[in-house]
């Protein structure tokens, strides 16, 4: 079983991989007209929702992968991302539950937004976004347990959910934030109650090579 701290290193890694191959891939990518490439970050609170997890506590967690604009025309553009993301919560799982249960767990993200912004020559430009978002899970823990040892608990790798979130760029950084909600359980209890992810992100992201403003 991999430990805790284990699970977040290769986290962090596969995040850094992530940045470094949209790096060399943006090289290129700049010379392609309307299309930018770079790199997002963001500090997540994460808190589980549904009839497994009464009584919730959040949980704080990191984000971290890179990002590419695709300008559409002057004020849409489409936007899809790649991240790895920390979440959990601390819960009780049932109604007949009396002991508090504590959950880490850690997703690639793949969301494809659709953003609304002010026109690209501008400095300082809002952006809006909406948009759906795939997630599979690389690592969960329940308590001080991986989750697939816990018999009670029949977990979903694979997660849908909706993404909606505000943007302030200035130059080539942007500060947001977002919120991501699971569509679909990400865990079901034998006695019948269900998990769902919930997860607040305050983001900073940078575009590093870029033909075309989004």
């Amino acid at each position: 079983m991999k430990s805790g701290r284990g699970a977040v290193e290769a986290v962090v890694a596969g995040g850094v991989l992530v940045v470094a191959a949209l790096g060399v891939a943006g090289a290129g990518a700049a010379a392609a007209a309307q299309l930018s490439v770079g790199a997002i970050a963001g500090l997540n609170r994460s808190t589980a929702t549904g009839s497994g997890s009464l009584e919730a506590e959040g949980r704080t967690g990191f984000m971290l992968g890179g990002t590419a604009t695709i300008l559409v025309n002057e004020t849409i553009s489409l936007r899809p991302e790649l991240y790895v993301s920390g979440k959990g919560s601390r819960f009780r799982t049932g109604p007949r539950s009396i002991d508090f249960r504590t959950m880490e767990a850690w997703s690639v993200q793949l969301p494809l937004l659709v953003q609304l912004h002010t026109r690209p020559g501008d400095l300082v430009r809002p952006h809006l976004f909406a948009g759906m978002s795939l997630g599979f899970s690389v690592a969960c823990q329940l308590d001080a347990g991986d989750c697939s040892q816990e018999e009670s608990l029949t977990r979903d790798r694979l997660e849908a959910g909706v993404v909606v979130g505000a943007e302030i760029a200035v130059g080539e950084a942007a500060l947001g934030a977002r919120y991501e909600a699971g569509l679909g359980p990400a865990g079901q209890f034998s006695w019948g109650t269900d998990i769902f992810h919930g997860v607040l992100s305050l983001t900073a992201r940078y575009q590093m090579f870029s033909r075309g403003r989004g």
